[in-house]
């Protein structure tokens, strides 16, 4: 995407010249009356690439403001800024494994940032984010194994490095910090790593390298070698998240500072660790250049932007009408959509209505902007796809991690005899369940099934996951697996063919579909004046 012009003229601004003056000389600075998503634009112009930008650490209130600031950051042009999400607890009252693999992977890549040359770090983190433990800089680059294939290794010596650096031995990987070990298959999912992986040897030979989707438990990609980063060990030490950012020149940004201090008083209530952290974290930022950055006026320095949301109108239905609503019959305006169907079809709209966007400084840019403004001073109004078509915005979902299946919820749902399919290890029998000790005070429920030749396998309930009640086509009862054959997932792959053949026929068809035209039915106005009455979104059919 073309650069954003009301970068550079929002830099030109008094106020903007004064407050990067500001820090430049180490003062502490408050930055107000930026309403909607023009605190970001005022981020964007401080770390813009073209002007020799210092490294920036954001403060924000939680996770969702960090991530819808990020949102906001890309659309001005900023696609260097990291996110560091805060680790939540699951049910054993442990830091969850997806959510220390996000937060590893982001200290990864920004120490990489600062190694290579370009733009100098930006990390946006909530309050919690930052005063959580996260491990020492040095330990990142510890632990790596480079494999290829074709190199001969010892599977031990790789097993004891993933255990020793706190993975876990698990019969089937789900999810970072997990390693599996059947005969001469090694499947492994390093915390920090951006998927799973799967080697397998012949002896002590590696064969084939590939990832690994934990969900289907299928091989995907192969590749020609890998580099194992098995990060900190479980014996290493702890620092803050500062000690990753800390630097000379580190400019302290703290993006709506009522919100962090409440954030902040609710972390802090019982002081403990985080206490510590932040008395830190204000010690060593206090000689640093500081900004805070804030929608409600500002007795320093006041932008005095305008909020772009509040005219009525309906601007798919009357384009014209929205525009004068919104900024009267002068200055420019940039419509943010969230994807490229509806810039298209917003130009389709202004075609129909007779609306000419260059001659009306109307601009269409594709990208997330949490809330729109207006900058008096420049005549300048920058709004979403849904402000400007009178619509309140979508509700946006936070997305989960993927579970391997759900086929099964509860030990109720089988009953002894019922045959069922485990994910990796194909068809068995359930028999019940088993009640398995694991220290004078904890203790699991386990499915207890049985495979060809009386071995038996038993899933803890934390497990049941991996499980599915077989549903077959026939009369005729199917034949157990043998727990680490290959029969199951030669089936699998003979199934994975069988798709592909239906895929290409449906689409042999759909092409013989698509290649038949014929006249198309004439316009109807009142067909026009209905699509344009209210937002939709064009779907490929």
């Amino acid at each position: 995407m073309n650069r954003f012009a009301l970068v550079d003229a929002f830099a030109g601004l008094g106020q903007t010249t004064a407050l990067v003056a500001a820090l430049r000389a180490r003062q502490h600075r408050a930055a107000g009356g930026l309403w909607g998503a023009s605190g970001a634009l005022l981020i964007a112009t401080l770390a813009d690439p073209a002007r020799q930008p210092p490294p920036l650490l954001v403060l924000t209130a939680n996770d969702d403001d960090s991530e819808a600031l990020a949102r906001d950051l890309e659309t001005f042009g900023v696609a260097h800024a990291h996110v560091l999400p805060a680790f939540t607890l699951d049910a054993d009252g442990q830091p969850s494994a997806h959510a220390l693999s996000a937060r590893l992977r982001t200290l990864l890549a920004l120490a990489q940032a600062r190694r290579r040359p370009g733009p100098p770090p930006l990390l946006l983190c909530g309050i919690e984010a930052l005063l959580q433990p996260a491990p020492e800089p040095g330990a990142l680059g510890r632990r790596r194994l480079e494999l290829r294939v074709g190199d001969r290794v010892a599977l031990a010596d790789v097993l004891a490095k993933a255990t020793a650096a706190g993975l876990r031995r698990v019969p089937v990987v789900l999810g970072p910090g997990e390693v599996s070990h059947r005969g001469d298959v090694l499947d492994v999912f390093p915390l920090g790593a951006e998927a799973a992986l799967r080697i397998e040897l012949f002896d002590d030979e590696i064969e084939s390298i590939r990832t690994l989707d934990p969900a289907s438990q299928r091989s995907l990609e192969p590749l020609d070698a890998v580099t194992l980063a098995f990060g900190a060990g479980t014996d290493e030490g702890t620092a803050d998240v500062l000690d990753h950012v800390l630097a000379r020149d580190l400019v302290v940004v703290v993006f709506e500072p009522l919100r962090v201090e409440e954030e902040r008083a609710a972390l802090l209530a019982h002081g403990g660790p985080m206490q510590k952290a932040w008395d830190r974290f204000l010690s060593a930022t206090t000689p640093l250049a500081q900004l805070t950055i804030g929608a409600l006026p500002s007795q320093d320095v006041d932008f005095k932007i305008l909020s772009a949301g509040s005219a009525v109108g309906a601007g798919e239905a009357d384009p014209h009408g929205r525009l004068r609503s919104l900024r009267g019959s002068r200055g420019r305006t940039t419509i943010v959509c969230p994807g490229e169907d509806e810039r298209r079809r917003l130009r389709e709209i202004f075609a129909h209505k007779g609306l000419d966007p260059e001659r009306e400084g109307v601009e269409l840019r594709v990208g997330g902007l949490s809330r729109g403004f207006r900058v008096r001073e420049l005549e300048w109004t920058v709004l979403s796809h849904a402000e400007f078509a009178g619509v309140p915005p979508a509700v946006r979902r936070k997305e989960r991690p993927v579970v391997a299946s759900r086929a099964i919820g509860s030990f109720f749902e089988l009953g002894p005899g019922d045959l069922v399919v485990h994910a990796a290890h194909g068809i068995a029998q359930f028999e019940g369940i088993e009640r398995v000790e694991r220290g004078p005070d904890a203790a699991e429920d386990h499915l207890r099934l049985r495979f060809r030749d009386d071995v038996l396998l038993l899933v803890p309930a934390s497990k049941i996951h991996l499980v599915q009640k077989y549903v077959g086509a026939g009369e005729a009862a199917p034949r157990l697996d043998r727990l680490g054959g290959r029969g199951f997932q030669r089936r699998k792959e003979e199934v994975q063919r069988a798709l592909f053949d239906l895929a290409a026929e449906l689409l042999e068809v759909q092409a013989q579909r698509a290649s038949v035209t014929r006249p198309p039915y004439p316009r109807d106005p009142l067909e026009d004046e209905f699509l344009d009455g209210f937002p939709f979104v064009d779907t490929p059919d």
